[in-house]
């Protein structure tokens, strides 16, 4: 028989299991709540979107400014105020005044790393601040900006982490933020837009080396290498509409003001001359192992007049796509219409507006197609390529 004192026992155990449970399955039964909202992230900017005129970007990297200069012009004070992507700002301003607050989240310091929405601290956080500006300077609307939340299911919303600096509050809102961390990433990046079937003829200069041009009469027609010798041939895998289309959307990586660069004196130059006379001239040397470039346009519709390629040797055979030459292309019509003046000077007058203060850090594939040696295009002279 059991003694009194463990009768005792084995029932304080059983109360203490039992109050337990209790404990247990009353707070399974009270879960804490979630608050839900559905308000303005940013009420001020959504009522007035057109007051920005600076928007400040600050990571553990650095701060990114950008302000604006007219209605339609933004600028990078940071680029020497070079022009700012104006679309990519707009968009910027739209997403910040279309958050809506969705679910508050922690007020402890403690957990907003979690969320990414800590203070930010130069070469730590993962944070970005963004702050929105007015001419006079009053901030209508600044957050901290943490990382994205995907739908995990079909009623758990998506959106935003963030937390309004000086709030305790962290938010979930609704949509996303394009915050680019590199200064570059919010320049007006494209410099110039020459399409390949605008190009007539391309000429190429290198600081040392024999210079040579290739050609072709019309946009339909495949360019050829002007005035190879009769032991001259391309090599199989030349193709020389790499030449003719090197222009075509070109893009920055940086930028400076043309006065703080210096090219040195063996640079390459190469001439691109459309149908209608646009000349393009392009300065290309590597600073600091970098491909920089100074890019000038003028308007010479006497020389696209004669543009047409020099009667090509008999021993010259066709590149990838380009017809045997001193034979003509079935694909060649007849030439190219007479120009217009006015819409010549005006695309000429655009490439200036956008490059004549300015050198370019471009990148390294312009950089190799302008700068490729005539006898990169050839066959070694023991007929191998």
């Amino acid at each position: 028989m059991s003694s009194p004192k463990t009768i005792m026992a084995l029932a304080v155990v059983t109360g203490l299991v039992t109050a337990a449970a209790v404990v247990t399955a009353y707070q399974r039964q009270v879960p804490t709540a979630v608050r839900y909202v559905d308000q303005p992230a940013f009420p001020a900017l959504r009522d007035q979107p057109d007051a920005v005129q600076m928007v400040t970007i600050q990571t553990k990297d650095g701060t990114i400014t950008l302000k604006r200069e007219a209605a339609d012009r933004w600028v990078v004070p940071e680029r020497y105020s070079y022009p700012a992507e104006g679309a990519k700002l707009r968009e910027l301003v739209v997403q910040l005044a279309d958050m809506r607050l969705i679910e508050a989240k922690t007020e402890k310091p403690e957990r907003y790393a979690r969320l990414e929405v800590e203070d930010v601290t130069p070469g730590q956080a993962k944070s970005r601040l963004v702050r929105l500006q007015t001419a006079d300077g009053k901030t209508i609307a600044e957050a901290i900006v943490g990382k994205r939340r995907t739908r995990l299911t079909g009623t758990e919303p998506a959106g935003t982490y963030l937390r309004r600096p000086g709030e305790a509050q962290s938010w979930l809102v609704s949509g996303s933020l394009e915050l680019g961390a590199e200064i570059e990433s919010w320049l007006d990046q494209q410099v110039v837009d020459i399409g390949r079937d605008q190009v007539a003829r391309v000429e190429i200069r290198p600081p040392q080396g024999e210079a040579y041009v290739a050609s072709r009469p019309n946009p339909d027609a495949q360019p050829v290498l002007e005035g190879l010798a009769p032991n001259q041939v391309l090599s199989e895998e030349a193709n020389l509409n790499q030449l003719m289309s090197a222009l075509t959307a070109v893009t920055l990586a940086d930028v400076k003001p043309r006065k703080e660069l210096t090219l040195p004196a063996a640079r390459h130059i190469a001439k691109v001359t459309t149908f209608d006379g646009l000349e393009a001239t392009i300065q290309l040397a590597l600073i600091d192992d970098k491909p920089w470039a100074i890019i000038d346009a003028v308007a010479r519709p006497a020389q696209a007049a004669a543009v047409a390629p020099a009667a090509a040797t008999p021993t010259q055979p066709a590149a990838p796509g380009q017809p045997a030459a001193g034979q003509p292309a079935s694909n060649q019509p007849a030439a190219a219409s007479p120009a217009d003046p006015a819409k010549l000077e005006a695309a000429v007058k655009a490439i200036q507006t956008k490059t004549s203060n300015w050198a370019f850090q471009v990148n390294q594939s312009l950089y190799q197609r302008l700068t490729k040696d005539k006898a990169s295009w050839l066959k070694a002279s023991d007929g191998t390529s």
